[in-house]
């Protein structure tokens, strides 16, 4: 069975999941520890931008664009580190 891991955003999460939606562990994959930092600053990022709060009451910009693109470029970097991996990203 081909290995899967999916990279989406969700508070107090890794922002990787296994095929069945259960987050995984950054340690868990075999990436490098840059990679695996960026993804860690990533989910810091989404952490916080306070998406979660009406726009009247949040004290911070979330550009969700720039933050699905960054999160596109992680993935693609997943995808080149774990070649034989299935590597999905799933927008805000």
């Amino acid at each position: 069975m081909k290995q899967y891991v999916k990279l989406m955003a969700d508070y107090s999460s890794s922002g990787l999941w296994d095929i069945n939606g259960v987050m995984m562990d950054s340690t868990s994959l075999p990436i490098s520890e840059t990679l695996r930092s960026a993804i860690d600053a990533w989910c810091g990022d989404y952490e916080d931008s306070q998406f979660f709060l009406a726009p009247p009451d949040r004290d911070v910009v979330f550009d969700r664009i720039t933050f699905n693109q960054a999160g596109a470029m992680l993935a693609e970097r997943i995808q080149n580190e774990l070649p034989l991996w299935t590597v999905v990203h799933r927008p805000e």
